[in-house]
């Protein structure tokens, strides 16, 4: 056996300070009453502190329509202060702001400007506004009676826009007359004639539309035409049909490793052994740790000890960036020391952040943070401990993963990578609902990284990531953020998933991710676990319990909280 030696990376703590009189001017500024005084901030040393302060008075000003005095202080552009007025006037209707840091020299996205800007006598002025605004109920209606004036450009970008709009059909109505817009027609409508005669003609513009017209109808491309994307979705229809190794010969064809391995695992997961799937397994030019590690056990299965040993000791040395690495470093039972290292972290930031925290603008002191990394006089590393110290663990745990990508893994890093915060509740939850505490604990960190405030795009909420109904089925108030019952209810969601699978946990997280009925439908006969993971098809829900696996590992076997 080839003896795998973990390399743990010295820490290098880039120290940063921040002076007494800076932080008591800060102090002055954030908690004088309802009166800012900007002149405290002025006489700041650390820029980093006064451009997050001077962002809080201009958002100030703004909020409280206080034009003549942003005149008075914001009288020249500064190049450095771009993005605070960018986030500061982002959702500003009042075009008197705007229009004043527009003639500053500041470059401001702002639909209302360009709403107020739009010259209904120049097809460019409508072409650049309707093609930024497709959804816009005015793009809809200047659409309707400029339409066929429209550049073929403009136009195909605006339809492929509103392919997925309710009233496509109505839109893709107006005009006829351009070959672009007859073949998205002609998609919307599924006028398979119209478009096998028209897809040669309008290839560029097919690989443009989403990807469910990708994989209906790239059977209708040319051969010649049929480049490597065109071939991944003819793979993707045929994998749709159950023809997995017709799709496989396409997958091939498009050079995708993930699609090519996900042949090989429903191909063996259907005959446990396969000739083709495994001389591709043993033999193809991947790189991915995925398909390396499959060849790896592959080749240990059939006695090639040394190769499939070698395989997985360069695997175990990208730990703990994924599963396979976990995996790798387990096969060879090599116990990794967690080395507890305190950071020497500057007590003013401690004092500054109770102080933004106070004036409940803890936002802008991440921000702050987040400039000093920047501006490299905050190592990430350093700001990982400061984040964990202030219990802020999904931005620690953001940092500390920074570190360990660009500057290697230190196992002093890895319990700010893997917190174990809320410890009492997460154990509580997870005896009372019959969970593992590692898994548990590993959901939530890939759901919110521990972050009690989260809130998704879809309205998943809090550290579980519930959404509103599926909270209702345990809570019947609205304390959604709450965290021990936030925690408690996603426990018991969670249950309910792990109960329906109980041969494979996988399988219950997976379901967690993409519904029960997903899970069932994909479920077959399968020697290796592992594999059938491969074999899902829903990329996203993959990856999701590929690392929910991961932490689970590294708190079950490496921080050890059970």
């Amino acid at each position: 056996m080839i003896p795998f030696f973990l390399l743990i990376l010295p820490l290098f703590i880039q120290s940063y300070s921040i002076s007494d009189n800076d932080v008591a001017k800060a102090d002055l500024f954030l908690n004088a009453g309802n009166t800012f005084l900007i002149n405290a901030v002025d006489s700041i040393q650390d820029n980093s502190l006064k451009y997050a302060l001077k962002e809080i008075y201009l958002n100030s000003l703004v909020k409280s329509r206080r034009l003549s005095e942003i005149k008075s202080y914001f009288t020249a552009y500064n190049p450095d202060f771009e993005q605070a007025v960018k986030r500061v006037l982002s959702q500003e209707k009042d075009t008197a702001y705007l229009s004043y840091f527009l003639k500053l020299g500041y470059k401001i996205e702002s639909k209302e400007l360009d709403k107020a800007r739009i010259n209904l006598k120049s097809i460019k002025s409508i072409s650049e506004y309707i093609n930024k605004y497709p959804y816009d109920e005015l793009s809809k209606s200047i659409f309707k009676t400029i339409c066929d004036s429209l550049p073929s450009e403009n136009l195909e970008k605006y339809l492929l826009a509103n392919m997925k709009s309710e009233d496509a059909e109505k839109i893709f109505d107006v005009s006829k007359n351009n070959s672009g817009s007859v073949f998205l027609s002609a998609l919307i409508k599924n006028d398979e004639d119209r478009i096998s005669e028209l897809i040669d003609f309008n290839i560029a513009l097919f690989k443009k539309t989403d990807k469910r017209y990708k994989i209906k109808y790239s059977h209708l491309v040319s051969d010649s035409l049929r480049d490597k994307t065109i071939c991944y979705y003819i793979g993707r229809n045929l994998e749709d049909k159950s023809e997995f190794r017709e799709a496989l010969n396409y997958y091939i064809k498009s050079e995708d490793e993930e699609a090519i391995l996900r042949m090989i695992a429903v191909l063996k997961n259907n005959s446990k052994t396969d000739k083709e799937a495994d001389s591709l397994l043993l033999n193809y030019n991947a790189v991915s740790p995925a398909f390396l590690y499959h060849r790896a056990k592959l080749l240990l299965s059939v006695n090639r000890k040394n190769e499939g040993e070698s395989i997985l000791h360069t695997i175990a040395g990208m730990f703990p960036q994924n599963l396979y690495s976990i995996r790798a470093a387990m096969y060879f039972k090599e116990g990794i020391s967690v080395v507890s290292k305190p950071s020497e972290i500057n007590e003013n930031l401690l004092v500054l952040y109770e102080i933004f925290k106070k004036a409940s603008f803890e936002e802008y002191f991440d921000r702050f943070v987040f400039r000093l990394v920047y501006n490299k006089k905050l190592g990430e590393e350093s700001a990982a401990f400061l984040m964990d110290s202030l219990k802020r663990y999904n931005l620690a745990i953001y940092f500390a993963e920074k570190a360990a990508i660009n500057k290697g893994f230190s196992s002093s890093l890895i319990k700010i990578m893997y917190p174990a915060p809320y410890l009492d509740i997460f154990r509580d939850a997870a005896a009372k609902n019959h969970i593992d505490l590692s898994l548990l604990l590993s959901v939530a960190r890939e759901e919110s990284s521990f972050n009690p405030n989260a809130l998704s795009s879809a309205k998943a909420r809090g550290i579980m990531q519930l959404m509103d109904f599926t909270y209702g089925e345990y809570y019947k108030d609205k304390d959604y953020f709450n965290i021990e019952k936030n925690i408690n209810a996603g426990a018991k969601h969670l249950s309910s998933y792990l109960k329906d699978f109980p041969d494979n946990p996988a399988e219950g997280i997976m379901s967690y991710n993409a519904g029960k009925g997903n899970v069932k439908k994909w479920k077959r006969q399968y020697a290796d676990w592992e594999l059938y993971l491969e074999a899902v098809p829903f990329i996203e829900t993959k990856n999701y319990v590929k690392k929910v696996l991961r932490t689970f590992y590294i708190y079950k076997f490496i921080v050890k909280v059970s």
